[in-house]
């Protein structure tokens, strides 16, 4: 739905999306709506969070790339929660926007 498709990443284009989410335990209301800023790499620190399981440093001693993403589990549990970040930085193509 917005303009420049995946060419201008500054203007989303082609790259931001709803997210549709089913935990009744951790989210009891039905169709609520989240207007904070999140993004994909903020996905995985959310799952680990949500479910009480470490960032692994390491897999088979392995070291492991530092994730970069935050958890979004306060802003799941409450809509009017601030922004879980400030600034974000993204690439698409080689075009580069900053949020």
């Amino acid at each position: 739905p917005y303009q420049w498709t995946k060419q201008v990443a500054s203007h989303f284009g082609g790259t931001r999306d709803g997210m549709i989410l089913h935990w009744p335990r951790g989210v009891p209301e039905r169709g609520g709506l989240r207007h904070q800023f999140s993004h994909v790499i903020d996905v995985l620190p959310t799952i680990l969070d949500c479910i009480g399981v470490p960032v692994p440093f390491s897999v088979d001693g392995v070291p492991q790339q530092p994730i970069e993403g935050t958890s979004m589990r306060g802003t799941l549990a409450d809509p009017r929660a601030p922004e879980h970040r400030r600034t974000q930085y993204f690439e698409m193509c080689g075009n580069r926007g900053i949020y």
